[in-house]
């Protein structure tokens, strides 16, 4: 998230070290104030510097617009008149937390928390209106707008945080990590295709990874490239196999993974490999 635009206090040159408000270039605290003190002004920038960050913030809001889907700015354009979990109406639901889809030529839109709770109940993401199955390419906008929120700290639910039982979570990212494969048109695997492993297997499915992926890595030159940090990742796993008991090895797997998953600008040919893991072994 952009830093808060303003000085730290009235008295002060130093910029205010909090994270700006969705939308704003304020945090808080200084978007209440009457008149806040620019850093920028304080500090005498240079006025091109500060277009360049205001362009940059420009594309990066317009950039979770178009992820947000059809209507984000349109509202009339909405079939549903009022949110399927909180009953907000359509008008009044917030820019940056609007998520909608297009189906049978009508715009379907949600809270985006109510989308993201859709993809921790199941494996199946469906539209909770009509039943029939979320397209490819929404699953898609759906999980780069949930990578952000939880990068940024945003809520992702519209519940409070509950304790969850080691097997609760590893049912919940094994099955964040099948949407992310089903969203590349890959569908014969589910959570319990990983869960169901056992001790053995799952060392070998490590194995077949950390061999397609250091193979995949061969193709960039650069000693600090990416896909050889994910090569990385999964040796480490390797070096734990003797640590931990098997739940918390899944769990430390399902951590890589994701991670994996959620930092490639492209995630098919991770998703692809994942899947493929399977069939190698």
């Amino acid at each position: 998230m952009p830093t808060c635009a303003a000085c730290k206090s009235i008295s002060s040159v130093l910029q205010c070290p909090h994270n700006s408000l969705i939308g704003l270039i304020f945090c808080g605290k200084h978007s209440k104030a009457k008149k806040p003190k620019l850093w920028a002004d304080a500090n005498n920038l240079n006025p091109k510097a500060i277009l360049i960050q205001k362009n940059w913030k420009g594309y990066f809001i317009r950039n979770i617009l178009k992820l947000s889907g059809p209507g984000v700015l349109k509202r009339e354009v909405c079939s549903n008149a009022e949110e399927l979990f909180s009953f907000e109406e359509k008008e009044k639901l917030h820019p940056l937390n609007y998520f909608a889809f297009e189906e049978n030529g009508k715009v379907y839109w949600f809270d985006i928390r109510t989308m993201i709770q859709c993809l921790d109940q199941s494996v199946d993401l469906k539209n909770p209106y009509t039943r029939q199955p979320i397209k490819s390419d929404v699953r898609k906008r759906l999980h780069k707008l949930y990578i952000y929120r939880i990068r940024n700290k945003l809520l992702i639910s519209h519940t409070e945080h509950q304790t969850l039982t080691l097997e609760q979570i590893l049912t919940n990212r094994f099955t964040h990590i099948c949407h992310v494969l089903q969203s590349n048109e890959l569908f014969e695997i589910t959570p319990e295709s990983f869960i169901e492993l056992g001790p053995i297997s799952i060392r070998f499915y490590v194995m077949g990874l950390i061999e397609q992926f250091a193979e995949w890595a061969q193709e960039h030159k650069r000693p600090e490239s990416q896909r050889k940090k994910f090569v990385n990742y999964l040796q480490n796993i390797m070096d734990k196999f003797q640590q931990l008991d098997y739940g918390q090895y899944l769990y430390v797997v399902s951590s890589v993974l994701l991670f994996i998953l959620y930092d490639s600008k492209d995630s098919f040919q991770p998703s692809f490999m994942i899947m493929s893991g399977f069939h190698r072994m």
